[in-house]
């Protein structure tokens, strides 16, 4: 789901092309629904600790760089 009175999405009501370049170009949905649950709600993630698992991944990036 995307909201449509966004500033980058000016004019676009008029133009379905300029939206769908206009969508690719800044690549931001504020819902996203699988299967009926919501999984991203307006610009996080609902399912996890976005801060945790972004400390975890970095941890692992390290040790393949520096390992």
């Amino acid at each position: 789901m995307i909201k449509m009175y966004r500033f980058e999405y000016t004019g676009t009501h008029h133009s379905p092309k300029s939206f769908l370049s206009r969508v690719w170009h800044f690549a931001y949905a504020d819902k996203t629904i699988i299967n009926g649950k919501i999984v991203f709600d307006d610009g996080k993630l609902t399912g996890c600790n976005e801060l945790e698992e972004t400390e975890k991944a970095n941890k692992t990036i390290h040790k393949v760089i520096y390992n």
